[in-house]
């Protein structure tokens, strides 16, 4: 591509880190995100959720978290997709109450949880043993508005 003189651009390099993320090689999404900033492209909430998501997922929770920090110090806001990554993660790692401040850094920003945070949350606590938080968190979820699913009642 660049042999040809075609520069690759924010789109090619987020669709390259994606890919990578999805192959779980978060290892070498990092390097592709260096080479980006590297040639002073920006990278944006797109780039940052597929990094993130990456990381969570092979289980690189710190380099998931310094992303997390590293994209609102450069002004990127997170958004719910971002948060999702993250709470699943703790959840799966039965750190249910990083989870819930994770949450409430959530609504702090004005972000709605929607049925997928609850469902982990739910899952997570009843993994924990909690079961008073998994029903108080149900019932919280139903005052919000969010209607339970069939992922929701089975676990």
């Amino acid at each position: 591509m660049m042999s040809e003189g075609v520069q690759p651009n924010i789109l090619t390099f987020t669709s390259l880190i994606k890919g990578l993320c999805k192959k779980n090689r978060a290892k070498k999404a990092i390097t592709m995100l260096e080479l980006m900033i590297q040639r002073d492209l920006k990278p944006d909430l797109f780039t940052y959720n597929s990094l993130i998501h990456g990381s969570c997922n092979s289980g690189q929770w710190a380099e998931a978290t310094s992303l997390f920090r590293r994209m609102m110090n450069e002004g990127v806001n997170p958004d719910v997709v971002t948060f999702n990554s993250l709470i699943n993660a703790l959840c799966k790692e039965k750190r249910t109450e990083e989870a819930i401040t994770m949450l409430e850094l959530m609504i702090q920003r004005d972000l709605k949880p929607d049925l997928f945070t609850y469902n982990c949350l739910i899952h997570g606590f009843c993994n924990s043993g909690q079961w008073a938080e998994a029903a108080s968190l149900c019932s919280r979820m139903m005052n919000e508005g969010v209607n339970p699913d069939v992922v929701t009642l089975i676990l």
